[in-house]
């Protein structure tokens, strides 16, 4: 079978195409500024190569605050785990403390005088 190329407004450029592990066939790169980009649930659009950088930009910074809030996640169970430690510590020892926060309520001259007499 004989292919022609049209190579006056299409530009492409020849390669080793992998195949397999061991294997490479010659192969041409078509259209290298056009991608397919992923827009969720399996829809695509096609894209230059300038809109498919800004789209994995934004991407990107949504991964970056997901990885702070995450990271803060991980520190607060941390935190909780060595509180468990040192309390299953405690218990194994047979020390146990009870701690209980005081609040200190304001000493009302009224409730004092009728309560006491």
């Amino acid at each position: 079978m004989i292919m022609f190329f049209v190579t006056i407004f299409a530009s492409w450029h020849i390669l080793q195409v992998p195949f397999g592990k061991a294997a490479f066939f010659p192969g041409k790169l078509i259209h290298t500024n056009e991608f397919m980009v992923l827009l969720g649930e399996g829809y695509y659009a096609e894209r230059t190569s300038k809109q498919t950088v800004e789209i994995l930009k934004r991407r990107g910074k949504g991964l970056e605050s997901q990885i702070e809030s995450l990271n803060a996640v991980i520190k607060d169970l941390k935190f909780e785990a060595s509180f468990f430690d040192e309390t299953a510590t405690e218990a194994a020892e047979g020390i146990v403390e009870i701690r209980e926060d005081y609040v200190e309520e304001a000493f009302d001259e009224d409730k004092a005088t009728t309560s006491g007499s």
